[in-house]
């Protein structure tokens, strides 16, 4: 008797954006295309370290060199491994600027028209009202208005997290939360940073100054389908086009919401002939 596999077809995560260049020089990729320097550096096992043999060969009265399975390095790790190999990386579009106050407010300076909207603005602030409680006295939230939509053709979730392994300034994480492409696109990254304590009286107030570079991961996204290979592009397209793909010119819960209530999902425009 023949066993029939039924292999799922490919995910494809089709990303687009209508500024110039961002495709080419900075697009959301596959993290096995994308790995961090460090990883790529370590070796499978450690060094051996003389000390540590002698110390070894004492407690064991064994005086050959500890065996590797002894010796594994992080590149062992195989969370860590799995998320490199499913993972999509989604870097930042432009050199970023953003001076943080005391009294939750930040200040943000990037390229004119780096947002889906063309306004000069990289980005916006969710007051603390909205989640009272989330947040220690000092970190504040800033969310980057994203220049990326993203599409698939069938309801698959991810899990949209700090990108831990990529990042070298630990003053800043990202939001985690489950996000999916057949009916929300936009791609808005939220974050919060560490403020400065409120100035004593005579005291000069202090400001935190973050400095983010084009091509710096903001996020990860990681399918909740590992059973699945992912297809991952990036382009730029029209402003015609663009239009037609970002109809929702703000994020409102209620556009995804009444999309998945009326069961409207995928890419309004046919790409498979390019």
């Amino acid at each position: 008797m023949f066993n029939i596999i039924r292999r799922k077809k490919p995910l494809h995560v089709r990303f687009f954006t209508e500024k110039d260049g961002v495709a080419d020089l900075f697009p959301p990729q596959k993290l096995s295309q994308n790995i961090p320097e460090w990883w790529k550096k370590t070796e499978r096992h450690l060094p051996i370290n003389p000390e540590i043999e002698r110390k070894y060969q004492q407690r064991t009265g064994n005086f050959m060199t500890r065996p590797d399975v002894l010796r594994k390095s992080v590149k062992h790790c195989y969370a860590i491994q799995e998320t490199f190999k499913h993972g999509i990386g989604f870097p930042l579009w432009c050199d970023a600027f953003v001076e943080v106050k005391h009294n939750d407010r930040a200040a943000a300076l990037g390229p004119g028209g780096a947002t889906p909207t063309g306004r000069s603005s990289l980005g916006e602030q969710h007051p603390k009202e909205q989640y009272p409680g989330l947040l220690p006295d000092n970190y504040c939230n800033f969310k980057f208005n994203s220049v990326w939509v993203a599409y698939t053709e069938e309801y698959v979730p991810f899990w949209m997290c700090d990108p831990f392994y990529h990042k070298q300034n630990r003053e800043w994480q990202g939001m985690n939360g489950v996000i999916e492409f057949y009916h929300q696109h936009n791609l808005n990254v939220n974050t919060i940073l560490r403020k400065p304590p409120k100035p004593k009286k005579g005291q000069k107030e202090q400001k935190i100054h973050y400095e983010f570079h084009a091509g710096d991961m903001l996020a990860y996204f990681i399918p909740m389908a590992h059973d699945r290979k992912i297809v991952v592009t990036a382009e730029q397209v029209s402003e015609k086009d663009w239009k037609r793909l970002h109809y929702q010119q703000s994020i409102w819960f209620s556009h995804a919401k009444q999309a998945r209530k009326r069961n409207i999902g995928g890419c309004p425009i046919d790409f498979r002939s390019k």
